[in-house]
């Protein structure tokens, strides 16, 4: 929600091609009327498949209601009367205002030999750029409480219940990933083993963290049949308590961190994933 990705995964021999061609969309894509309206109706497209879609839909109701007016609460999709309304010009000056030197990064993860590629990602990304002076004022969103239910005609109800959680730079950050790991990351967690194995309520439920740039939510969800979900929410609610009531023990402690450990490395072996996280470390850290 806080950033936007141009990337492209090619063979190492063709590298220099890649650099190119991102640069050349990146500073010069041209916003055709033509183009813009074709795009307008698949990105419409996009927005009514996430609306039939009760897990995506659901967490874009939960991220609007827990942020409200703030820029964090809206759609990454946007909405159908703002789609409908774009043109080219308003893309033209977005582009100008927000892709500034000052706030773009480049990363790149694979085999090629760091020299030549510092020098080629300089030559396309380091002349003179045509943007506008931006503004880059931020107000940190406020968490907003509240319980809000959205009839539809499903074969299930879909619960999401959140929190407020923490910013990419705050020092708890990562116990706050190790919790998460204990509550519902993985088919060990607590809400896991309590609801869908114990108790056969659910075949998906989880929790999952996610950072902002000055706030962030733990959030978990669960997908159960309709008369299920009252009792469904009573065992989340209570999990939630006994993380703050009581600490977790060693064995689960270790058994958590060694689960974070082993995805961090797993991830490593993706070069997109190690692209990723290159960017992002910059961008917030």
């Amino acid at each position: 929600r806080e950033c936007t990705t141009f990337y492209a995964k090619v063979l190492d021999e063709h590298l220099t091609q890649g650099i190119d061609l991102l640069a050349d969309i990146f500073h010069h894509s041209r916003f055709d009327t033509r183009e813009v309206t074709k795009e307008k109706q698949v990105v419409l497209e996009e927005i009514r498949m996430v609306e039939d879609d009760p897990e995506d839909y659901l967490h874009d109701l939960h991220t609007k209601n827990t942020f409200r007016s703030h820029p964090l609460g809206r759609s990454v999709l946007g909405e159908v009367a703002t789609i409908e309304a774009l043109r080219r010009t308003p893309l033209l000056s977005f582009r100008a205002r927000h892709y500034r030197p000052s706030q773009v990064v480049v990363a790149a993860a694979g085999n090629f030999a760091f020299a030549p590629v510092l020098k080629q990602l300089a030559s396309a990304f380091g002349g003179p750029w045509d943007s506008e002076t931006g503004s880059d004022h931020r107000v940190a969103p406020t968490v907003t409480k509240g319980v809000h239910v959205r009839p539809k005609p499903l074969e299930q109800a879909h619960i999401c219940v959140g929190a407020k959680g923490v910013a990419h730079s705050d020092k708890d950050r990562y116990a706050v990933y190790v919790l998460n790991a204990v509550l519902g990351g993985g088919v060990s967690s607590r809400l896991f083993q309590e609801v869908r194995e114990k108790r056969g309520l659910a075949y998906s439920i989880y929790s999952s963290v996610t950072c902002f740039t000055d706030s962030g939510l733990v959030t978990v969800y669960a997908g159960v049949r309709p008369d299920a979900a009252p009792r469904a929410i009573r065992l989340i609610l209570k999990e939630l308590r006994r993380l703050q009531d009581k600490p977790v023990g060693r064995a689960e402690l270790e058994r958590a961190k060694s689960q974070l450990k082993g995805n961090l490395m797993l991830g490593l072996e993706s070069t997109s994933s190690r692209m990723s996280k290159l960017a992002k470390d910059e961008l917030y850290f």
